[in-house]
């Protein structure tokens, strides 16, 4: 998922990737189908035994959403991520203001500043008129949210990054009723990140200029590595297998 975030179009390792997504899906469609048999306490089974008007869901629409958490949670939040800690390498002075929890606002004055998802595309329903282009149905259309989040009319000082900037209603999530239904998950994995790394490792460092940005940003605004360094601390949590 994070090479399908930048690796290009028409190239041999874009043909291969894709050949892997094709492999992923069939995978899902695999696991998802025992987990029907014999379900256990994770997600996919829970997806696969989920009945709607008392009928199971098709496998093919359990291994669609399955997909689609997929595809939508993982790098979106890598990236966002990233840029957290690349930033605050860059303005230590920040990283008082998210321990011991992080503030609320942080959140989204991170999504707002850094938008992971840059925009994205949607299909003209009829003909109409916006923005003085005259459009036709089925035309497509590119809604780029981190356009929208630099709008001088909705954000005092748009360029600007301020940890506690509120209110702060920004389009990062999109809006309306295709808004990311992952929203909630995604503040929920941001700051238990963030307050994890920064008790444990409090002098965590992104190497910047190691660090490698997408080579373009078709739709997320990612890095393809961020090295770090960091003073490691005592070990916690449960033992990894060894080999």
């Amino acid at each position: 998922m994070h090479r399908h975030g930048y690796v290009s179009p028409g190239t041999p390792e874009r043909t291969q990737l894709m050949l892997e997504m094709d492999q992923l899906r069939e995978r899902i469609w695999r696991e998802a189908e025992h987990r029907r048999a014999e379900p256990g306490k994770d997600f996919l089974s829970f997806l696969a035994n989920l009945q709607i008007d008392g009928e199971l869901m098709p496998l093919q629409e359990v291994t669609d959403n399955a997909w689609l958490i997929i595809s939508g949670g993982v790098d979106t939040t890598t990236a966002l991520l990233s840029h957290t800690f690349v930033h605050l390498t860059e303005h230590p002075e920040y990283r008082r203001r998210l321990l011991p929890e992080p503030e609320s606002s942080a959140f989204d004055e991170y999504l707002r500043f850094f938008n992971p998802v840059q925009g994205l595309g949607r299909t003209v329903t009829r003909e109409c008129e916006l923005g003085g282009q005259q459009l036709a149905a089925n035309d497509r259309l590119w809604l780029l949210w981190a356009s929208g989040n630099l709008d001088p009319r909705q954000f005092d000082t748009p360029d600007e990054f301020r940890i506690d900037r509120s209110p702060n209603r920004h389009l990062a999530f999109g809006i309306g009723i295709h808004r990311c239904i992952g929203a909630n998950i995604a503040q929920v994995t941001w700051r238990t990140v963030v307050r994890s790394v920064l008790t444990r490792m409090p002098d965590v460092m992104i190497d910047v200029a190691g660090s490698v940005r997408f080579p373009a940003v078709p739709v997320i605004n990612g890095w393809i590595s961020t090295p770090a360094t960091f003073t490691p601390g005592k070990r916690v949590g449960a033992e990894l297998p060894t080999v």
